[in-house]
């Protein structure tokens, strides 16, 4: 590993320089990247997400439990909880950790491709009809997906996941 202390003290740079710091003022979002697994391979992806790159293990839902306790614990005023990775719904807790997220009160964002139910035999036509459009300027086709309704929306798309992956 070329980089390996290239991070190894959280105040100096690899260079000796002093590293640049942000105060953590007023926290309104938490992302969390459930895993480097994904369907299909973009040339432009951050994280270089395919469907062999595993270097990054799913997120769990009790991870993402203990991370919600924490953020009350600390009174931090986050209001949405927000998931990308590699492709969010490759990861077998997905919906648990966004129904975990919902049920403690927060909005969820789930940034997705959209491809493994869009890509099914059978026709999925409707399956995104409950879901907001996406803005033209996502990289890679991907989805922006808003959930505030928690019976509702993740009932559904449990049901939906469910249906179109036995097509």
């Amino acid at each position: 590993m070329a980089n390996l202390d290239k991070f190894s003290d959280p105040n100096v740079t690899a260079k000796g320089e002093a590293r640049a710091r942000v105060a953590l003022t007023h926290p309104e979002t938490l992302w969390f990247n459930t895993g480097t697994l994904c369907n299909i391979e973009c040339v432009n992806c951050y994280i270089d997400s395919s469907p062999t790159n595993d270097a990054l293990v799913y997120i769990t839902a009790d991870e993402v439990k203990d991370y919600l306790q924490q953020l009350v614990s600390r009174n931090w005023p986050v209001r949405e909880i927000a998931f990308t990775g590699g492709e969010p719904f490759m990861n077998p807790e997905m919906i648990d950790i966004a129904e975990c997220s919902l049920a403690a009160g927060y909005e969820v964002l789930i940034l997705t491709n959209a491809m493994l139910p869009m890509m099914r035999k059978r026709s999925n036509k409707g399956f995104w009809s409950s879901m907001p459009p996406t803005p033209a300027s996502l990289p890679c086709g991907f989805r922006s997906t808003t959930l505030t309704a928690p019976t509702m929306t993740l009932s559904a798309v449990r049901e939906r996941l469910t249906r179109h992956s036995r097509a």
